[in-house]
């Protein structure tokens, strides 16, 4: 059975908690980054191609930030909806705020239906990018896609939030147009924390970026990963 967990780490501080609903498999983005692949790898944790639900799922409590499906894409195209739908629902059984995060926020939409039955504020949906530009790391959709769909979540009355993590090399002026167009309630960026060799912005850039940022008074979410991009490590 799976477990709710204390959230901790360079995460996401406003997390209280975590919860993976599927056993150990592999994402279909196949991000070249991916540290929860890595991480299990290194501890030799036997991952599977087809996700497998977790059960029976866990108590989740209740007053909690639960960041669900932390350690996986769990809205990738390799998932059911049959799965998505009994997380989902299981969810509702529980008075927390929910937390979930996309390279496929596509997928979303696709549930938008039955989640107006809920109250949408208990949920919250955050996707995914690293720059503007389409570098090949990752089977995921381009970033202009998922930037698309989760203005789309924003439209439908749900909190948004983007990740730009790991931070890669950009183009200034259009990167910030797109933030602009998606508007989401804040935007959290950081870096690639273990160094996997990535085309990288220079400090400068980044500095550029931060400030394009609040100046369309977007909240902005620095992770301490970033310093190291800023030349604070």
């Amino acid at each position: 059975m799976g477990k709710v967990n204390k959230s901790k780490g360079n995460m996401y501080p406003w997390v209280t908690h975590t919860w993976e609903p599927f056993k150990p498999y592999r994402c279909l983005h196949r991000c070249s980054y991916c540290y929860a692949v890595k991480m299990r790898e290194r501890f030799g944790t036997k991952l599977t191609d087809i996700p497998e639900l977790d059960e029976p799922f866990p108590d989740l409590g209740s007053g909690r930030t639960i960041f669900v499906g932390h350690m996986s894409d769990i809205w990738a195209c390799n998932i059911r909806d049959r799965a998505l739908h009994k997380i989902l629902y299981y969810c509702e059984d529980f008075n927390n705020h929910y937390v979930f995060q996309s390279k496929n926020p596509g997928m979303f939409l696709s549930f938008v239906n039955p989640l107006l039955g809920y109250e949408q504020d208990r949920f919250t949906f955050g996707t995914t990018i690293e720059t503007n530009r389409e570098y090949p790391i990752s089977r995921a959709p381009a970033p202009c896609y998922r930037l698309r769909f989760i203005t789309a979540m924003k439209k439908r009355g749900y909190e948004t939030f983007i990740t730009i993590e790991p931070v890669l090399d950009f183009d200034l002026s259009r990167f910030i147009e797109m933030l602009k167009d998606a508007q989401p309630s804040f935007i959290n960026i950081g870096a690639d924390s273990k160094k996997s060799n990535l085309p990288e912005p220079s400090a400068e850039k980044i500095a550029s970026l931060i400030r394009g940022i609040q100046e369309l008074g977007i909240e902005l979410r620095v992770k301490s990963n970033l310093d190291r991009l800023l030349g604070g490590e």
